[in-house]
């Protein structure tokens, strides 16, 4: 890990190595911003390096665009990019797309470079740092296809400025404190919406007033407020108000918050932001045990966006005691009063003018908000002081003209209101255009009953007017309202007026915004100053005390109110440091109180340890002090961070901490000794342990033991490639024993933490146990990984200039490599002599045994090549990360035995096996051997377990778990039904498995209506077809052919479309013959070219389950099965017809098909079934027969639905929840 300190003080060339990995091979960045330095911080840092990008040429800047690799592009696939984007791409998971995902980044990738010439770029590790999804990588990719290339350059920028933040901050080992939490708790909040469209990961967030998602959200809004410290609960008009009480008598009120309600489709941190950080801040305070001289006040406002009964601002309104209790009565759409809802949600309308806040009893409100806004976002700042709130004038504007035919009316003789209303959208534009803050808009424009064959009579619009000068405002507003009457004088057209909103402008305080600026300064970012255009519940609040906000930059171009709102933990934490450096605390009187106990302190022999004055005189503020005694006091650390008084500690401690000990057998026939803590000293190591991760920086990517969000799995990823040859696995022998008392004493006395000795041998005395680390205690995993940090780096440079791949997983230390001969692997690391025996490399041996004091267990030492089974951490990754064979074998046979012999017989037969299985072979053991206690664990729990680990191995979805997990779940079912019997079951998901299964995924498509065209006929046509569900969307994918039909009229060929213009009394209806039943469809998209279309159930869908995609393309000669309804008769089950696949073709539109044996299968009827493999995957769609004229039979690959679906994805508003189907 690199400090800033070393950066600052190191050369020029040092400085541009250290940062080689930010900026994509880009060494010209860190070079120019080199001249900058010393760094106050590491905020600064960023916004030197970031600096330099924004003013380098344009020609440096897309030069620095096409150094980043394509995303799942031909890089990553081949294992050849670095190990930063390596590790950002495994964030979201690019390494683990389906053979469809990849086709569709494929074809994203080639049409964004022909579009704009430089690769797609995106943070992938997203806003919260921890990874997009897939999904949302597909849909950022698609979205941005759509921009124009100046934009996109810019956005690239952006992106790639938030990916060497990201970098930044892992190499720097910089930890947010704040931002993770106030991230995670909007993403949990974002997931209650009044919309029903939970099924949909991208969903709408709807969150109206008094609706059941809102008053879910203020009951967590309130838990979390109590579990934070404050006195918690919901007033009478919705409020969430939180109270963390001063022990100053007489203390008075600072408030802070903002709304919880959305506006229709909203962003997750419109108003949600302001809540969450605050609470952020107090939870912070009240682990430390710090309270302040005043109390601070959380306040959840409950509306004002007044999306439900049109008005704003009713949670500070009462907060303020300008409520309107007249507003009472007003209705929302379903015509519920808001006097009911409010009752129906349990409130006391009649409580509500008690609600009002008394103005001296309050300090100040201060509102953080996103800014809803680009000015942030361009000008690359996290953070921006608001100067004042505009003041806001809103009017409807409805004009009445006169209809009129739009061929015989003469120009001049026409009342036209939609030229009227064209008129006044450029007046507002030009009178607006005049004032520095004064903006206008007309938002909504509406031409009722509009034709295009009649001059508008009618047009309704909405007007906004906003500046920070009232007066200024004003006078644009009479203005307007002058030109209005002008403009419908003058056209003879009639207009009237309704104000819907008038709100004053609401200047800041400036002491208040003097303090948030300085706080901005201090925390490395420049002090910018903004007006905001949009009103927030701090406008309100000016009513009766000073106010201040401070924005955070809003991020995808500045959108808001929309679900694309987004912004990063980064900008959140920098948000609640400055804000928290703003609150000032009472830290100085209790440290105060404490120093006149204990001025001093000396250790045993009388050295003096520290002065509490020294450092009152050296260090600038009170969390500096504070900070400074927690890791030179021994005292001051225990009594503070771990609340127990020191003497009280230290006999727990000394001379020896309580433990106790057991031992549990190993497979290969030797015994595990656990040394489990105390419950009082567990409960220190604990406090221990988040101290020290809240301080923590971040570890290598190589370390994926004990780390969050990173498992075997991840570990075994790493070296997952088509062009790992070998792959050479070392276990470091006794590994917590290896580790010291004295290496953990000295790593605590190093960076990040710089403990002093006393206090780091505090530390290690209260986590360690006869000299070394015990394994089983909560500390001694994180604290092992700290001291393996400098080993890590070591080999991970080793890795690097040996063209490898390195990683740890505890003990577990790998290596891959790509070269296929043993000769050429590198002898730094391994070698193979001539007689065959391996051999580790003389450099890695001293970095282990020499260096960092590891023993390496030869017996575990192991190399192995592709042309056997290539294992890591357990997981074969010869293809795929996948486990054993044998693995799945003994789950199929304990399963077996279970079904033949019953549960109780099965049991007594495994528990026989367990306790005769000392004595077999290693690798024929069972899976597990006796307990703690013993006991041998019963064969249900076990089957349990390991089915969830094959499922977090091979994915929810894979058929081979799916099969498994239903055969162990109707066993459960089988053995509780026959008697006393309880076992969890297994989450399955309805996949199609077999053909019983099938009948549940696969229906009749059926259409028909009546056709009258004048100058043809009439006919009733009847359209037929087969359709099944495809797993990407959740909806029903057909042939777009099935949506025609082809026949005479009159002795006239025609081809009569479902959207004919001819054509009433549509009916369409998927058709399930296995239950008799039929459902109402609609369509949902068409492509003629492709012959492809999606429906959807017009209604509640039924139970069902959908096919699964294949991992790659179907090939030649493989075995499959085409399914369909041909020749369909009414109830008649689908037939399964047995098929090989001959070949791919390209038959038409240059879309990828292949044809299948036996010409004329696919017969009318048959078109838009799936055809599958052998395990009953999608490999294609049925579509065009031999008797179609084509030769053999033709089947669109899933691929190209893929394509299709992922294009139009962005545009489909489709939420539906889809039930399973019935035992799944």
């Amino acid at each position: 890990m690199t400090t800033l300190s070393e950066l600052n003080r190191c050369d020029v060339a040092t400085f541009i190595d250290r940062l080689r990995g930010i900026y994509e091979h880009s060494p010209w960045i860190p070079e120019r911003a080199a001249t900058h330095r010393p760094f106050a911080n590491e905020t600064a840092l960023k916004l030197a390096l970031q600096a330099v990008v924004t003013h380098a040429t344009e020609g440096e800047q897309l030069g620095l665009i096409r150094e980043h690799p394509e995303l799942a592009g031909k890089a990553a696939v081949a294992g050849e990019l670095t190990m930063e984007s390596t590790s950002e791409q495994a964030a979201s998971g690019l390494h683990l797309c389906s053979a469809d995902e990849y086709a569709t980044l494929h074809q994203l990738n080639a049409d964004y470079n022909a579009k704009f010439g430089f690769p797609f770029i995106l943070a992938v590790k997203g806003p919260t740092g921890k990874g997009l999804t897939r999904r949302q990588v597909i849909a950022a990719f698609t979205r941005r296809l759509k921009n124009q290339r100046a934009d996109e350059i810019a956005e690239c920028l952006r992106q790639i400025k938030r990916i060497a933040e990201i970098r930044l901050n892992d190499l720097l080992g910089v930890s947010l404190e704040f931002g993770p939490a106030i991230m995670q708790w909007a993403e949990t909040i974002a997931a209650w919406s009044d919309a029903d469209n939970a099924a949909d990961a991208d969903f709408d967030l709807t969150c109206a007033y008094m609706t059941p998602a809102h008053r879910r959200t203020a009951d967590q809004l309130r838990d979390w407020m109590t579990d934070a410290g404050m006195d918690a609960h919901i007033d009478a008009v919705g409020n969430v108000v939180g109270v963390y009480r001063s022990p100053v008598p007489g203390a008075k009120t600072l408030m802070t918050g903002s709304h919880y309600d959305t506006v229709r489709n909203g962003g997750k941190y419109d108003g949600r932001l302001g809540i969450l950080l605050p609470i952020a801040i107090v939870r912070h305070l009240y682990l430390r045990g710090e309270t302040l001289p005043f109390h601070l006040e959380v306040v959840g406002f409950a509306e004002e966006e007044g999306v439900r009964f049109k008005s704003t601002f009713l949670g500070s309104n009462a907060i303020t005691g300008h409520f309107d209790l007249s507003l009472l009565d007003q209705v929302d759409a379903d015509g519920v009063s808001m006097r009911d809802a409010l009752t129906a949600a349990g409130h006391d309308v009649a409580r509500i003018p008690a609600l009002a806040r008394q103005p001296e009893d309050i300090l100040a409100f201060v509102e953080v908000h996103i800014e809803q806004g680009p000015v942030l976002l361009q000008r690359d700042l996290a953070l921006g002081v608001v100067t004042a709130i505009a003041g806001s004038s809103r009017y409807l504007v409805q004009l009445t003209g006169l209809a009129s035919h739009a061929g015989t009316t003469p120009m001049s003789m026409r009342k036209d209101a939609a030229a009227a209303a064209a008129e006044i959208v450029l007046l507002v534009e030009q009178r607006c255009a005049q004032g520095q803050s004064l903006v206008g808009t007309v938002g909504q424009l509406e031409v009722p009953g509009g034709s295009v064959n009649v001059i508008p009579g009618a047009c309704k619009l909405s007007l906004d007017i906003r500046a920070a000068d009232d007066a200024v405002r004003l006078a644009a507003v009479q203005d307007v309202l002058d030109g209005i009457a002008s403009i419908c004088a003058e056209r003879q057209v009639a207009f009237a007026l309704e104000r819907i909103v008038d709100a004053s402008a609401a200047p800041c305080a400036p002491h208040l915004m003097q303090q948030l600026g300085a706080a901005i300064e201090r925390a490395g970012l420049p002090r910018f100053e903004l007006l905001s255009g949009a009103g927030h519940d701090a406008m309100a609040m000016a009513a009766i005390t000073d106010v201040a906000m401070l924005f955070t930059r809003c991020g995808n171009g500045g959108i808001s109110h929309n679900p694309l709102e987004t912004m990063t933990a980064d900008d959140a934490d920098i948000a609640a440091r400055a804000s928290h450096e703003v609150t000032p605390r009472a830290t100085d009187r209790r440290l105060y109180n404490w120093a006149i106990i204990q001025v001093q302190e000396k250790d045993t022999g009388g050295r003096l340890l520290f002065s509490i004055r020294a450092y009152m005189a050296i260090l600038p503020n009170m969390d500096q002090i504070i900070e400074t005694l927690v890791r030179s006091s021994p005292s001051f650390f225990s009594q503070n961070i771990l609340g127990i008084n020191y003497n009280e500690l230290r006999a727990i401690i000394y001379p020896r901490p309580s433990y106790q000990s057991f031992t549990i057998p190993k497979r290969n026939g030797t015994v595990r000794t656990i040394h489990e803590p105390s419950k009082t000293l567990k409960i220190i190591q604990l406090k221990v342990l988040n101290f020290l991760l809240e301080r923590s920086s971040p570890l290598k990517p190589a370390v994926h033991g004990f780390v969050a969000n990173r498992s075997i799995l991840t570990n075994a990823l790493v070296h997952c490639s088509s062009k790992t040859q070998h792959v050479f696995n070392i276990d470091l022998k006794d590994f917590f024993p290896s580790i010291t008392f004295y290496r953990v004493r000295g790593v605590l006395t190093h960076h990040p933490y710089n403990f002093s000795h006393e206090v780091a041998t505090v530390i290690a005395h209260t986590c360690t146990l006869n000299n070394s680390l015990p394994q089983g205690a909560p500390t001694s995993p994180y604290l092992s990984n700290l001291v393996c940090r400098t080993m890590d780096r070591d080999l991970t440079e080793l890795a690097r200039r040996s063209l490898a791949r390195y990683s740890r997983y505890a003990d577990d230390i790998t290596f891959s490599f790509r070269v296929s001969k043993t000769s050429k692997l590198p002898a730094a690391v391994c070698s193979v002599d001539s007689d065959g025996d391996l051999v580790i490399g003389s450099e890695l041996h001293d970095i282990i045994v020499n260096k960092h004091h590891f023993n390496i267990n030869s017996a575990k030492t192991r190399l192995s090549n592709r042309t056997r089974r290539m294992e890591v951490t357990g997981l074969t990754i010869n293809r795929f990360p996948n486990v054993p064979r044998v693995f799945i074998d003994r789950i199929r046979g304990a399963l077996n035995a279970w079904e033949k012999y019953g549960y109780i017989d099965a049991e007594k037969k495994w528990q026989e096996r367990v306790t005769s299985a000392a004595t077999l072979a290693y690798e024929k053991k069972p899976w597990k051997r006796k307990t703690r206690a013993g006991r041998v664990p019963a064969l249900k729990n076990i089957l349990w377990g390991k089915l969830l680990y094959l499922r977090m191995v091979r994915g929810k979805d894979d058929l081979v778990y799916t099969r498994l997990a239903e055969r162990y779940n109707a066993a459960v079912l089988t053995a509780t039904s026959a008697g006393p019997f309880s076992a969890p079951k297994l989450p399955v998901e309805p996949v199609v498995r077999d053909k019983e299964t099938a009948l549940d995924a696969c229906y009749v498509v059926e259409w028909y209506a009546d056709f009258n065209d004048p100058t043809i006929g009439e006919e009733m046509p009847l359209g037929q077809g087969t359709a099944f569900v495809y797993r990407e969307l959740g909806l029903i994918v057909t042939c777009n052919h099935v949506l025609e039909w082809n026949g005479e009229i009159n002795n006239i060929g025609i081809t009569i479309d479902y959207e004919n213009k001819y054509l009433t009394n549509k009916v369409l209806k998927l058709i399930q013959p296995g239950t008799k039943k039929s459902w109402a469809a609609k369509v949902i998209f068409r492509n003629k070219q492709m012959d492809f279309a999606i429906l959807a159930f017009a209604d509640e869908p039924p139970p069902h389950r959908y096919f699964a995609a294949m991992d790659a393309p179907i090939e030649p000669e493989a075995n499959g099965m085409l399914v369909g309804y041909p020749a369909w008769k009414q109830w008649a089950l689908p037939d399964f017809n047995e098929q090989k696949v001959l070949n791919r073709t390209t038959p038409h539109a240059g879309m990828n098909s292949f044809t299948i044996t036996g010409a004329g299968s696919i017969r009318p009827g048959n078109s838009g079934g799936p055809f599958t493999d052998d395990r009953f995957r999608i490999a294609g769609m049925a579509q065009r027969g031999a008797y179609m004229g084509e030769g053999h039979d033709e089947n669109l690959c899933f691929q190209i639905m893929d394509d299709l679906i992922s294009k139009y994805r962005a545009t489909l508003r489709i939420h539906v929840a889809i039930p399973p189907a019935s035992g799944a």
